[in-house]
């Protein structure tokens, strides 16, 4: 049985699927998982999309990309789960260790993981009731092929864009 580090944020009115899914997670999976967001209001979503394209993002930081990577490309709550409170960000958590990395196989095994839990829940017709960031894919702007974008801590309830965005998520 898996330990979840910060539940707390799981704030009143986080969806009920998504607390489902924490509570799954906290029964079948081996390593520990810490919740790194839930919900995000105007400002904060904001904030992240500043990263990397005005703000420092995150690494690797080149010549090309002073700023590092981009970290979300979605500028509004009325397209974000997380503003739903319909989404979780989660990380692994080994030894104490939060486990941010895709490089080595054993992380890649974690991330797979919490992704394959996700996918394998269905609901009473079949379809998939959460979707993985690990599968995420976008449409480049500048040059229009479709491109993989590895959000795999990141698991949204399949349906998010029907829930009504909360008056928090204005602020």
């Amino acid at each position: 049985m898996a330990r979840i580090h910060k539940r707390e944020k799981l704030v009143p009115g986080t969806h009920i699927t998504i607390i489902e899914f924490i509570n799954l997670c906290e029964l079948e999976l081996p390593f520990e998982l810490q919740i790194v967001r839930v919900g995000t209001t105007l400002t904060q979503q904001l904030e992240l999309y500043a990263k990397g394209r005005t703000t420092k993002g995150e690494p690797p930081y080149t010549e090309a990309k002073p700023l590092g990577q981009v970290v979300t490309f979605v500028n509004t709550v009325k397209r974000s789960a997380h503003a739903r409170l319909a989404a979780v960000d989660v990380v692994p958590v080994v030894n104490g260790e939060l486990k941010w990395g895709t490089k080595l196989h054993a992380d890649l095994t974690r991330w797979y993981a919490i992704g394959a839990l996700a996918e394998r829940i269905t609901d009473g017709r079949g379809q998939p009731v959460y979707k993985w960031g690990g599968r995420f894919n976008r449409r480049d702007p500048l040059t229009g092929k479709r491109e993989l974008m590895f959000d795999a801590g990141h698991v949204e309830f399949a349906g998010w864009e029907d829930i009504t965005v909360p008056d928090f998520a204005h602020v």
